[in-house]
């Protein structure tokens, strides 16, 4: 049975996808052939030795010089597709894996592989149609099954995703780790009743499990009861202490119980043992700007870009910190990179069109602020920075509306400063 810590796969948000470990032929094509004699079955042995130790140069070497000995085997440039991958070069991945399904098109290990590549390059549904292809010839391979959820929970697909989920149980019916992915989905949905019910006949068969505590803490979150999430995150840790995802989840709860220092904590325990996620070091450059760590905060939204670049969210932060401590420049190309990602994104327009009002170039903070407006009509940042605008154009009743509107939102600045320059009347 897998220890309950290797069992963590994926982290889909905020909810943990698990490894269904299941047992499938998967590996056999692969043995069977590095399993032959002969020069290339030596530099692919090789090969996979260095990918195992990590050591990735002298593995692309190996399977360049596999390559150029027979340039028509397919899964000889399906291998230098995954290490491509995981060298974060992922169109050349898919380049690769594109000739190796060219030449062999009805192998479902080789359309597997385009999937996760696929996933990688966030192509969730050209991921999901490759591994529907592949699940006609096999339609109860467990793997093909669970990478189909996965791509499926990506892309938002819930239904479909629920229904490759009772695919899976009908398969394996007492599989604790098929029953924690579908209570995540039910979590996504909201239907924290429904996860509930999954995580609890998933306890009775792996009551050792912690991932399967901290997924009945997030359930309680869901429904509002922070005081006992704390106490499932808790028993997760002491289930598995190398629980990261554990700490993470506390670190929520704190900052929903205004303790930030005690997120600030859990978030620097969690990041110790999950060194890669992005979103955990975004949520602890936000705690450390709260607690006036700026330097701190700035290199966090900076690690968190390097291990995630197309984060919308965190250049958004980066960008309004460098605002916030007069980096104008700073907050300006953090914007537009943002608008490069998303063009559509309200915040970083809005983001975009403060600093332009800043270098007084009202027309395209206008233009800008009118456009995050339109996208999310309540997004009270904008209003109140196209308000101030305003006041600047001697717009008076325009800016005094978009300031009430703001204020009606939340936004404290935007009421005090509706209080202060709208309270004076016209005879």
């Amino acid at each position: 049975m897998l220890d309950c810590k290797t069992a963590i796969m994926k982290s889909i948000l905020s909810l943990t996808v698990l490894i269904l470990g299941l047992c499938t032929a998967r590996g056999q094509e692969y043995q069977q052939f590095i399993g032959q004699q002969g020069v290339i079955a030596d530099l692919l042995r090789h090969a996979d030795m260095h990918m195992r130790r990590a050591n990735f140069p002298e593995a692309l070497e190996l399977y360049n010089q596999a390559i150029a000995n027979d340039n028509s085997n397919a899964l000889i440039y399906a291998y230098r597709a995954r290490l491509l991958s995981r060298m974060g070069r992922q169109t050349e991945a898919a380049n690769d894996i594109r000739k190796a399904t060219e030449l062999n098109p009805y192998s479902p290990f080789l359309l597997d592989e385009q999937a996760r590549i696929k996933m990688l390059m966030a192509d969730h549904i050209g991921a999901a149609a490759d591994l529907s292809v592949a699940l006609k010839k096999f339609p109860k391979d467990s793997l093909l099954l669970s990478d189909r959820l996965l791509a499926l929970v990506q892309s938002e697909a819930y239904d479909s995703a629920l229904t490759v989920v009772d695919e899976l149980l009908a398969l394996y019916p007492t599989n604790y780790a098929i029953l924690a992915n579908r209570a995540a989905i039910w979590m996504k949905l909201e239907r924290y009743d429904r996860a509930q019910l999954d995580l609890k006949e998933a306890s009775a068969l792996r009551p050792d499990c912690g991932i399967v505590m901290d997924l009945m803490g997030q359930v309680r979150m869901g429904q509002g009861d922070i005081d006992e999430a704390l106490e499932l995150y808790d028993a997760a840790i002491k289930l598995n202490p190398e629980l990261g995802s554990a700490h993470l989840n506390k670190a929520k709860a704190y900052k929903l119980l205004g303790d930030t220092a005690a997120a600030l904590v859990e978030l620097n325990l969690g990041i110790g043992i999950e060194m890669d996620l992005a979103h955990a070091y975004l949520n602890r450059a936000v705690a450390k700007r709260s607690l006036g760590d700026t330097e701190g905060a700035k290199s966090d939204m900076q690690r968190a870009l390097q291990l995630d670049p197309e984060n919308t969210l965190a250049i958004y932060n980066l960008g309004l910190l460098h605002k916030q401590t007069g980096d104008r420049l700073g907050a300006l190309e953090a914007a537009e990179l943002g608008l490069r990602i998303k063009p559509n994104d309200a915040d970083a327009l809005n983001l975009r069109g403060s600093v332009y009002a800043i270098f007084n170039d009202c027309d395209k903070a206008l233009a800008d602020l009118d456009r995050a407006i339109q996208i999310n009509p309540d997004n009270h940042r904008a209003l109140h920075n196209r308000g101030v605008v305003r006041i600047f154009r001697n717009q008076q009743a325009l800016a005094c509306e978009d300031l009430r509107q703001s204020a009606l939102l939340g936004n404290q600045e935007a009421g005090r400063k509706h209080e202060a320059f709208c309270s004076l009347r016209w005879q």
